[in-house]
């Protein structure tokens, strides 16, 4: 990562949202300040959509589940790409259309 965008506390705030969590200690964070560089384009590869989910206490896990559902419909029909593990050592970005 070049040095003049290298910013902790962007990767867990406004950069967060670029974000791929493989689990609760590791994570793949995209930088949107480098849409232009070959070397990251897979940080502009996304799914599409977004998760949402507004609800009070007690609607929080039925929200929750239909909101899920909603944005699992989205994603399938607009992402542009796919994430997949290789071989337990690396974390790659497949495109399945084209990314502009």
């Amino acid at each position: 990562v070049p040095e003049d965008v290298v910013d902790v506390d962007k990767c867990f705030g406004a950069w967060v949202d670029y974000g791929l969590f493989e689990d609760d200690d590791y994570a793949v964070i995209g930088i949107p300040e480098l849409p232009h560089d070959a070397a990251y384009a897979g940080h502009m590869a996304n799914d599409g959509a977004m998760l949402r989910c507004n609800g009070t206490d007690e609607e929080e896990e039925e929200d929750e589940e239909e909101a899920l559902a909603v944005y699992e419909a989205e994603s399938a029909k607009r992402r542009n790409a796919m994430h997949e593990d290789l071989a337990g050592l690396h974390m790659v970005t497949v495109a399945t259309r084209r990314i502009t």
